[in-house]
């Protein structure tokens, strides 16, 4: 009888052990990745208050690219319960595909200002506008897993507002089409 008691124990042992390292619950993860969210958010606001300042686009657009990066990174490392699997791929692969897009978005940004206001080709503003697009859609994507974990602090971050103040691509083409295109 002694034996299947200490059997019993140690099964309990086991099983109890086993609990307790599967990981943090989901409260617990939207608590933690809601807080990463909130101080991702805090700075995206404040780097749309110098974006309005701001006279070379490109400059904050790094930055952006910069906070986005981290937010990424940050809730990458976080351990998720096995039940939001699908919903945090689907928000990570969405902030990945943001981030090639706003690198996308620096690089033709950049072309853009070293070619000369008057020499933007229609090809780049075009390639800037659907790089938004596509930046608009993957943020809109990563924004509505984090909501289906209940992670509503990244509202901002991850799309729930459109990202024009990263670039304002009618601002662009508006300096970079020649005089005569736009009295057409």
């Amino acid at each position: 009888m002694h034996r299947r008691a200490r059997l019993w124990s140690v099964l309990l042992a086991l099983i109890a052990l086993a609990a307790c390292d599967s990981g943090p619950s989901r409260e617990e993860f939207v608590k933690e990745a809601n807080g990463i969210c909130e101080d991702a958010e805090t700075s995206l606001r404040e780097l749309s208050g110098e974006a309005l300042t701001q006279e070379d686009p490109s400059e904050i657009i790094e930055v952006a690219l910069e906070e986005l990066s981290n937010l990424r990174d940050e809730l990458g490392e976080l351990d998720r319960p096995d039940e939001l699997s699908d919903d945090f791929d689907s928000m990570i692969e969405g902030l990945d595909g943001a981030i090639e897009n706003i690198d996308s978005l620096s690089t033709a940004v950049d072309e853009a200002q070293s070619a000369g206001a008057e020499e933007v080709a229609e090809e780049t503003l075009r390639e800037v506008q659907e790089t938004s697009q596509s930046l608009t859609a993957n943020l809109e994507q990563a924004g509505e897993s984090a909501r289906a974990m209940g992670i509503d602090g990244c509202s901002e971050a991850t799309g729930a507002h459109s990202p024009r103040q990263l670039a304002p691509p009618r601002s662009l083409a508006a300096r970079s089409l020649p005089a005569q295109r736009r009295k057409q």
